[in-house]
């Protein structure tokens, strides 16, 4: 089970067999060091819509068709999740703004924000 940004999926739902999940590495120009999976299923957040502004319903559920030996990331915890300012983490390989995208994971760390501003 991956969870993704919801706009990333979605014009790919009905065409999964054109989807891969890679896992496991942050160079991927190094195919040894991460695994390739097949997508079984995609389910966006309910309240997601493709055609608005993105905001906190751009989540989806990536299911794989086989299972990773890989240890899963631990995500941010509840703590870090109770006050505003405290610093999150965010992992992708997100398209650069002027085009293009990585082979490199990325990070940055950005204040939680109060649910009013998104």
């Amino acid at each position: 089970l991956v969870l993704t940004a919801a706009h990333c999926v979605f014009p790919f739902r009905d065409k999964l067999e054109h989807l891969k999940v890679w896992l496991g590495g942050v160079n991927l120009s190094r195919p040894k060091t991460y695994e390739i999976h097949d997508i079984y299923s995609v389910r966006e957040h309910i309240k997601f819509n493709p055609w608005g502004p993105l905001g906190p319903y751009d989540i989806a559920l990536v299911y794989l068709n086989q299972t990773s030996s890989l240890e899963p990331i631990r995500l941010n915890n509840e703590t870090a999740m109770e006050k505003v300012g405290n610093n999150l983490t965010l992992l992708g390989y997100g398209k650069y703004e002027k085009g293009g995208f990585p082979l490199h994971l990325r990070a940055v760390k950005i204040p939680l924000s109060p649910k009013g501003l998104c």
